[in-house]
């Protein structure tokens, strides 16, 4: 499974609102994806949500949230 499927795959499975830290957190627990020994895993999914929206992907839709923050939901 690429980093893409597993953060696709991972929003489906929480199936609401939620960061970024919550989506690594899921994709480690559950297994989806190895991050080997990679030291800012929640730096990779934060980029690669962002590029799902900057690519205009409809599957993923993002919100500001009150502290600046941003909240990912699946379509």
């Amino acid at each position: 499974m690429t980093i893409k499927e597993a953060i696709l795959k991972s929003l489906e499975d929480i199936g609401g609102l939620t960061n970024y830290t919550d989506v690594t957190s899921h994709i480690i627990s559950n297994k989806y994806y190895d991050f080997k020994d990679a030291k800012t895993p929640m730096a990779t999914v934060s980029a690669h949500l962002g590029d799902f929206i900057r690519i205009g992907d409809t599957r993923i839709k993002r919100i500001k949230q009150e502290g600046g923050g941003y909240g990912y939901y699946l379509t």
